[in-house]
């Protein structure tokens, strides 16, 4: 059979599915369809305040899979859209991709990048900032970790640039174990360890190591999908270190247990 969304059987998808074993060996092929068919099917419309809901969003998906989306000659219809969305909000990200998030097949898809409106942003040029990222259903179509980012978007941070690249030292010196005393790498170090900032450690993940620019928020990494910049979600940050261009951790989450649609209001 064609490698097409329909081969995937989505509706297989839960919030709970095996991931790694069921979606990741053919990521690199799907997600890029999904996002082509979402980007051309969906009916996105912007609130009284000018800012497209992802409220809104879920009922589009209603919507258009209610009517059934024809993909290679298959009709998608409801229980593939749940599918889709356990998809859309799978966490940790690395559980979606075969390939390392820093990869080049990866970083497309990396933690880093919020997927759904990725989509729109690709297809659509729909900035990030015209999302209204109060939302409460952002959790039908965000993973847990990148809703717990974006809770943050727009709320100042005051850490100068120095205290910053102080924490970052510290995560990256290994401090126990057979390696104890030796340096990580930084586009390894997936989490900042060691800091004693009680403000600082109360910060979601995905923020503290965004501030750190450390693991997928290094900057030799940036992808123009990624929000690195938490204060100008368009705008990648500045490097903390100059030549680095282009080229503790919070608590535990409860996982999304999958849509109800009459829920959605």
């Amino acid at each position: 059979m064609k490698r097409t969304l329909p081969y995937l059987n989505l509706s297989q998808f839960e919030p709970d599915s095996d991931f790694k074993k069921l979606f990741a060996p053919h990521a690199s092929w799907a997600l890029p369809q999904l996002a082509a068919v979402l980007g051309s099917e969906l009916k996105l419309e912007r609130n009284s305040d000018g800012k497209f809901t992802f409220t809104q969003a879920l009922k589009a998906i209603k919507e258009a899979f209610s009517d059934g989306v024809l993909v290679d000659h298959c009709t998608l219809g409801l229980n593939d859209a749940k599918g889709i969305l356990a998809i859309l909000t799978c966490s940790p990200r690395g559980n979606l991709l075969y390939n390392a998030q820093t990869s080049p097949q990866g970083i497309r898809w990396a933690a880093s990048v919020p997927i759904f409106p990725s989509i729109f942003k690709q297809h659509r040029n729909i900035p990030y900032s015209d999302w209204d990222w109060t939302d409460k259903n952002k959790s039908f179509l965000l993973d847990q970790y990148f809703c717990d980012y974006s809770d943050n978007f727009y709320k100042p941070t005051e850490y100068s640039r120095e205290e910053l690249l102080e924490i970052r030292e510290t995560a990256l010196i290994v401090k126990s174990g057979s390696k104890e005393g030796t340096r990580r790498k930084i586009e390894s170090c997936t989490s900042v360890y060691g800091h004693r900032d009680p403000t600082f450690a109360s910060l979601p993940k995905l923020l503290q190591l965004s501030l750190c620019q450390l693991w997928i928020f290094y900057t030799p990494f940036r992808h123009e999908y990624m929000i690195t910049n938490h204060m100008d979600l368009d705008s990648p940050s500045i490097p903390l270190v100059d030549g680095e261009v282009f080229e503790a951790s919070p608590p535990p989450f409860k996982v999304n247990k999958g849509i109800v649609w009459d829920e959605i209001h």
